[in-house]
């Protein structure tokens, strides 16, 4: 088994906010995509439930380790089907289903490509099967990955290895018996990842003896161990528990729900959260309300708060980052960043905008990650003229901003990504910094496409930053018949921007609420179809109308007599309110994508509300035979 080749592209130069085109204040709203770390763990789970019911992960992620993971898997007799619930944002949901036996083969040939999840939740799934015999490979770079503290340890319950290269390494053959041999308790090395447990804990219920798992040691990134217990503990009740430092297993009966909501990457909302140290923007992030409590990650804010960032929880699920003039920090800046170590490369990039030095620490098993990121990072900022030391565990730089000048003198310095995502996806930032002052590019990112592996639509989002922080918008509000919409219409076409009448978006979730059989009194129920609710945007000329499942309503459905009395019912919930304030906002994106210059936006509470902050606000008035002879 080799993996497909891939044609390396040309280095990908990044182009910089230009500083002095940045219109307004107005945050800038990225779209980030499901957590690889929680979507691979649920596609484990849902391969163990005993239900051979349809599972569905919503906004599970779409990128090459997901579907290394899906691909095993449907080897192995699962079937799935991509389904995407959102036209606008596109999340996107994954439904799931068990082999219809409920029996998976017992004799398959996989390939794990140098996604860490897939081999060590990959190689502990298949450790439960009765009497499989599987052949696992990957990328070279996963051959010199560890390995060997799952190995030892399901050797322990009678799964047996021959190795085909290095010992405990990839390429292997697996004997499987179900754990039938395990001891009362396991215990495991997971010193060099932190997987390791979790790819354990997750397939523990399910082994044919029951044993407990102790860890020998310590382990690193231990937020993720944490992630792992409350999504078992979330959604296979009673399954699992810690006593005197081991985790004991029950044996999972059957599903606690069919829908597994996957959180946003908080590692890739790094890398948006410090944009505001690049260009001076404010940036908004959802994380999902429960992010905070599954990815550890999420404690890179209070990394931005030490650096001078003003960082706010807009609401449960929203964190807003925003650069009020970065502040000094001590002479010498200390961080340990083992429990959140995938978000270091995120500083390490941006360092030589710092004001002083910084040392990074914790990061020693970092080295054995997709490649060896301390060394990485270093090698690449000294081609940027920094000062940079490493040791084993940490890496330190002294930032010079002028030596980045002297280094981009000649034009864009070419960084190499390792094969790395999380390489490519730092320096890119740094790179969205304006240098030279007049937009032109100083970095270029090598093999972009490396960031398939989390994030496959990186650059694009990236560039469409960066061209919403330019994008004049325009609103206009005014009370009925005040000539908002001929007026919007004028300037829209006069100036290519687009056009977006905001007076039938109430009406459409109205009638799409009604549809659901849902009561305007019944404040939870609409909280919970909220979100169902299937909205884009279709472009008519230049004119964006609301869709509802991908279709545009009549006017004689938007202005039936039902929906004439529900709309100022419907309009009153909150939870209403803030789905359409993000759905109006998001059109800012809309026409970025659809090649517009500008955005003009009409209706009630749009200067004030939706965007308070756009440098061209009108409150359009008419005297009243004006607005009478319009309204008849």
């Amino acid at each position: 088994m080799t993996a497909p080749e891939k044609k390396l592209q040309d280095p990908l130069p990044i182009k910089p906010f230009a500083k002095d085109k940045v219109w307004g204040n107005e945050a800038l709203r990225v779209a980030i995509p499901g957590s690889k770390s929680i979507t691979n763990r649920a596609l484990i789970m849902a391969a163990l439930n005993p239900s051979d019911e349809e599972q569905i992960l919503i906004n599970a992620l779409c990128s090459r380790d997901t579907e290394l993971m899906i691909a095993a898997l449907a080897e192995l007799g699962m079937t799935f089907q991509w389904r995407r619930i959102f036209v606008l944002n596109s999340p996107i949901d994954l439904c799931v289903r068990r082999p219809k036996t409920n029996k998976f083969k017992q004799q398959a040939e996989l390939f794990v490509g140098n996604a860490g999840t897939v081999a060590r939740f990959l190689t502990a799934f298949l450790a439960t099967q009765p009497e499989g015999v599987y052949s696992l490979d990957g990328d070279a770079e996963m051959r010199d990955r560890p390995m060997g503290g799952l190995i030892e340890a399901l050797k322990q319950g009678g799964t047996h290895f021959e190795f085909r290269g290095k010992e405990n390494c990839f390429p292997f053959t697996m004997r499987t018996c179900a754990m039938r041999e395990a001891p009362d308790i396991i215990e495991v090395d997971a010193s060099a990842s932190s997987q390791i447990l979790s790819a354990l804990m997750m397939t523990a219920p399910f082994w044919e003896k029951k044993a407990g798992v102790r860890l020998k040691g310590e382990t690193v990134s231990e937020p993720f161990i944490r992630m792992t217990y409350k999504m078992m503990d979330g959604y296979w009740k009673n399954s699992i528990c810690e006593k005197e430092g081991t985790f004991l297993f029950q044996c999972v009966k059957e599903v606690g729900t069919k829908f597994w909501s996957i959180d946003v990457d908080a590692t890739a909302a790094s890398y948006f959260l410090s944009l505001p140290l690049v260009v001076p923007v404010k940036m908004e992030v959802k994380l999902g309300e429960k992010a905070s409590y599954l990815q550890g990650d999420v404690a890179y804010l209070g990394i931005l708060k030490k650096l001078g960032f003003d960082v706010k929880v807009a609401r449960e699920e929203t964190f807003i980052s925003r650069e009020e003039g970065l502040t000094s920090h001590d002479d010498i800046i200390k961080e340990d960043f083992n429990a959140f170590s995938d978000t270091f490369l995120t500083l390490a990039a941006l360092t030589p905008l710092l004001k002083e030095k910084i040392i990074l620490t914790g990061l020693a098993h970092t080295r054995h990650q997709e490649t060896n990121r301390i060394n990485a990072m270093a090698t690449e900022l000294r081609k940027l003229g920094q000062q940079v030391e490493e040791t084993e565990d940490s890496i330190s730089v002294t930032p010079d901003k002028e030596a980045l000048k002297r280094a981009s003198g000649n034009g864009p310095v070419s960084i190499a990504t390792y094969k790395d995502h999380r390489v490519a996806m730092s320096f890119a930032i740094l790179g969205s910094y304006d240098l030279w002052g007049d937009g032109r590019p100083w970095i270029a990112i090598e093999d972009p496409a490396t960031t398939g592996k989390t994030f496959p639509d990186f650059f694009e989002v990236l560039e469409a930053a960066r061209k919403e922080a330019t994008l004049p918008i325009v609103t206009i509000d005014g009370g009925a018949a005040s000539g908002k919409s001929s007026t919007a219409r004028g300037v829209a076409t006069k100036l290519n921007f687009m056009h977006v009448d905001t007076g039938s978006h109430y009406r459409a979730i109205t009638f799409a609420l009604m549809k659901e059989g849902v009561s305007a009194e019944d404040i939870k129920a609409i909280k919970d179809a909220v979100d169902r609710i299937w909205v884009g945007s279709d472009i008519s000329e230049n004119t964006s109308y609301i869709t509802v499942k991908n279709e545009l309503l009549t006017d004689i459905e938007l202005r039936s007599p039902e929906v004439n009395a529900a709309v100022s019912k419907f309009a009153a919930v909150s939870a209403v309110r803030e789905f359409l304030k993000d759905y109006q906002r998001s059109q800012r994106h809309v026409a970025v994508v659809n090649g517009f210059d500008g955005l003009v936006m009409e209706g009630r509470d749009i200067g004030s509300v939706i965007f308070p902050d756009a440098p061209l606000r009108f409150f359009l008035e008419a005297d009243e035979s004006v607005r009478a002879a319009r309204r008849a």
